[in-house]
């Protein structure tokens, strides 16, 4: 009993560790035509990666980066904290989706220059 014990965590430790290490960039590449976004330039893993450009209907985001944040899955959560820049003013936020499937933007911060 003990030694599946030992295996089953083995096990698990190591699907964990393959998850978070997955490159983001193929990832992304398999969803491509699924969602209606355009990403480029992809770089990093899953668990904390970059893109160049994010583009979805008018809204176009640079140099993007994010960072996955497992605590949030003790609250039946998968949550990533990103940082990026919008029309010239960087922003962060998290997004998160639940088990409902909705997705949520929490804590969104634009910093915004004003020019006169």
């Amino acid at each position: 009993m003990r030694a599946r014990h030992y295996i089953l965590v083995g096990i698990i430790a190591y699907c964990v560790f393959l998850i978070t290490s997955m490159p983001a960039a193929p990832v992304i590449g398999m969803f491509k035509d699924r969602i209606p976004v355009t990403v480029t330039n992809v770089s990093g893993s899953l668990w904390s990666g970059q893109a160049n450009i994010i583009i979805t209907n008018k809204l176009i985001l640079n140099n993007v980066q994010w960072t996955f944040l497992p605590l949030r899955l003790l609250l039946a959560q998968a949550a990533v904290n990103v940082n990026a820049v919008f029309n010239n003013n960087p922003m962060s936020s998290r997004l998160s989706v639940g088990l409902s499937g909705n997705l949520a933007f929490d804590e969104l911060n634009i910093n915004s220059m004003l020019l006169t």
